[in-house]
């Protein structure tokens, strides 16, 4: 069972009930959102969420002033917003908005977004199983930024900052990992795509580093990219 936490954020009580109760209503035996209805902004409202979804018209606050404060702070967290605002769709996938649901189409555009939503949480959700000899360590996949072949180990580099070792090869990690966002760019890397800001001459640009690509692996790399980015469209 994967657990979503859900933060709904609106300050007109039946809107806040019809999203959480379609949430209550099409969890799965292997999805269960889990919600929190906010009709303004407290302490805890930022932090430790994994959707959220927001009204654009708020009492004295504009709802993408706080998507883009939630991308601040919690930068892994999934955007819906939920308005009246059509006219503001384009605007907001500015702020990394995953889905905009019209007020006045609720039921067709939640659908759509409920069946995006599942197939995004069941890949994100998946763990990678790290092993040392003193113990077994279940990582999220969107945790790793990117793997590294360095000498007979790999590198795993987190989103936290750490580095982890461990004594396999790329294949046998390829091996173990069931997913489309991680890909080999060269003999050396795989790269978790979630992470890429863009891909610039025979490199991916993340935030804090750049990734070689290598002429083998260039046409597959960048056809693999262009789907990604099709896919969160």
């Amino acid at each position: 069972m994967i657990n979503i936490k859900v933060a709904i954020l609106d300050d007109e009580q039946k809107d806040l009930k019809c999203v959480h109760d379609y949430f209550n209503q099409h969890s799965t035996s292997t999805i269960q959102y889990l919600c929190d209805e906010y009709e303004t902004i407290t302490n805890n409202f930022y932090n430790n969420y994994d959707l959220y979804v927001l009204d654009i018209e708020l009492k004295g606050i504009y709802g993408l002033d706080v998507a883009k404060e939630i991308k601040r702070i919690n930068p892994n967290a999934i955007l819906i917003i939920n308005s009246k605002r059509n006219d503001l769709v384009f605007e907001s996938f500015k702020f990394g908005v995953f889905f905009f649901i019209r007020k006045d189409h609720f039921e067709i555009d939640m659908s759509f977004a409920q069946e995006r939503l599942n197939q995004h949480f069941i890949e994100t959700k998946k763990y990678y199983s790290y092993q040392t000899k003193q113990c077994v360590m279940n990582i999220p996949y969107q945790d790793i930024i990117y793997v590294e072949k360095i000498g007979y180990h790999i590198e795993i580099h987190l989103n936290n900052g750490e580095i982890l070792q461990e004594n396999k090869s790329l294949k046998e990690f390829s091996n173990y990992i069931q997913s489309q966002i991680f890909i080999p760019c060269h003999q050396s890397f795989y790269v978790n795509l979630s992470y890429v800001k863009k891909l610039e001459d025979n490199d991916f640009v993340l935030s804090d580093c750049r990734i070689p690509i290598s002429r083998r692996y260039m046409k597959q790399v960048k056809e693999a990219y262009i789907h990604y980015l099709n896919s969160k469209v």
